[in-house]
């Protein structure tokens, strides 16, 4: 009811039926006549008698309220409440209909598209918070999607950088779900170890915002296919160089190593104009699985120098044992120095390839 009118609605879409003028005050009382055909309603300056099937004032019935009021028709179908000026004429046997419930179970479907297309949206307008929501979801509906997970931390980490700047804890302010899944977000640590996904073109390298299972702090990646400027890949037909534009790590969230496991990794490396630096770092981010919050412990780092001559391959086997403390273990590799690098903050140089790690982690066949 709005400015003396009356509005019926269908209740599942909540689409408006019919609009019926009459009262000029808001219904103080409303009932159903006792055979369910009539709706008795009453403002403090007149009381009107609504006819149900044709949803207009019957003029010609008397006006008798009820001994009981009724909000309900007697056959249930109907339910009619009032907020402030409104009394609304809800069906209530329209939502158990089978199109009413077909309609329903398709509204409920998950629309992927839609979340993907509003996710890359926010995350391309810096919209950090609407980012995660959508890309949470996403995890939460599939999983099994790296690339979802991926999408997940890259505006994940960009809301903890500002809330660390602002000097404020951002746990307060996420959603439920964006909270469950970066606690629970599984990523395979065998997946895409040698850059082979995306594909990029065989003439030049590319620059890509995202590589499956992996993550990158500055959110670019540079990819370069085999045999570019004459370097070919240690395994498969792809590599990346470290740093892209500017300084960062890339790296790798492994969540499934036990307590007690013995973390592994191996490696390929190779400078590009010389010799080169780079620099693995292997943490565990703590009890809340995600960097920060005074509980990470650093378990492994080392730096490792290789010429532009062919490809250095190192692994764990001669370090002392690494174990696993039963939290998220985050691997990064990172440029420390490049030999005559062109371009600010050792942006050239350092590649890698082959990156496993994890638990019992798998070697290429060379």
């Amino acid at each position: 009811m709005e400015n003396g009118t009356i509005n019926f609605f269908d209740a599942p879409t909540e689409w408006e039926a019919m609009s019926l003028s009459g009262h000029t005050a808001p219904p103080i009382h409303f009932s159903f006549s006792d055979d369910g055909s009539r709706i008795y309603s009453e403002s403090q300056n007149e009381k009107l008698v609504w006819d149900v099937a044709r949803q207009e004032v019957d003029w010609s019935t008397m006006w008798e309220f009820p001994a009981e009021e009724a909000t309900i028709s007697p056959n249930g179908r109907w339910l009619i409440s009032g907020d402030r000026n409104e009394i609304l004429l809800v069906d209530l046997e329209l939502k158990n209909t089978p199109i009413q419930k077909e309609y329903r179970a398709r509204k409920a479907q998950f629309d992927s598209a839609w979340h993907l297309e509003q996710a890359n949206g926010a995350a391309g307008a810096k919209n950090w918070f609407a980012a995660t929501l959508h890309f949470a979801l996403l995890v939460k509906n599939a999983p099994e999607q790296v690339a979802y997970h991926d999408g997940l931390l890259l505006p994940f980490d960009e809301l903890k950088s500002q809330s660390e700047q602002a000097g404020r804890d951002i746990e307060p302010y996420l959603s439920p779900v964006a909270t469950e899944t970066l606690k629970l977000t599984p990523v395979d640590e065998r997946s895409n170890p040698s850059f082979e996904e995306p594909r990029i073109r065989k003439e030049a390298f590319e620059f890509r915002t995202a590589i499956p299972g992996w993550r990158s702090t500055r959110g670019l990646f540079e990819i370069w296919p085999t045999g570019f400027l004459g370097v070919p890949a240690y395994d498969g037909n792809q590599f990346v160089e470290l740093n892209a534009r500017n300084e960062g790590a890339l790296y790798k969230d492994v969540t499934n190593i036990e307590k007690d496991t013995s973390i592994e990794f191996t490696f390929a490396h190779r400078g590009r104009n010389g010799e080169d630096t780079l620099k693995l770092i292997i943490t565990d981010l703590g009890a809340d699985n995600a960097p920060g919050g005074g509980d990470d412990t650093e378990l492994f780092a080392k730096e490792y120098t290789t010429g532009n001559r062919e490809w250095g391959v190192y692994d764990n086997k001669a370090e002392p044992e690494i174990k696993s403390l039963g939290n998220r273990v985050r691997f990064a590799f990172s440029a420390v120095s490049a030999a005559s690098g062109r371009g600010t903050g050792n942006a050239e140089g350092n590649f890698l390839d082959a990156a496993h790690v994890g638990a019992a982690v798998m070697r290429p066949n060379r």
